[in-house]
């Protein structure tokens, strides 16, 4: 993505929700900068992100992601890696998936609704 939208980005559940990345994709933690190297092209698509649905989770996606072949990357032009800010490792397993960064569950009686940015779709 570029500067711009990761400079939008609260918390790793807004990260994971507008770029609609699992937590089973990426644990997260860290992140790098890439400049294109003057007199150099990179060849890339830009565009949203898609939705992603998971049984009853659902993320929305429409952050404007930048997709291109990392061989095409000249490492002069790599940053260093750099710290998010939002940590490492796992907040809750469920069986096999990892749910790091994805909100928790909340219920009401007779309301189930997700919590924080999760819509719920139904079938």
């Amino acid at each position: 993505m570029r500067k711009s939208e990761f400079g939008k980005l609260k918390s790793r559940e807004d990260w994971r929700d507008k770029f609609a990345v699992w937590a089973s994709w990426n644990a997260n933690g860290e992140y790098l900068e890439y400049t294109v190297p003057k007199g150099k092209k990179l060849y890339a698509w830009e565009g949203p992100a898609a939705s992603q649905e998971l049984g009853e989770f659902y993320l929305k996606g429409g952050g404007i992601q930048i997709v291109l072949h990392p061989d095409h990357l000249i490492p002069s032009g790599l940053s260093k890696r750099k710290l998010t800010g939002w940590g490492y490792g796992t907040d809750t397993e469920i069986g096999n998936f990892s749910m790091v960064g994805v909100p928790t569950l909340q219920t009401k009686m007779g309301d189930y609704s997700l919590a924080a940015k999760l819509e719920h779709k139904p079938r």
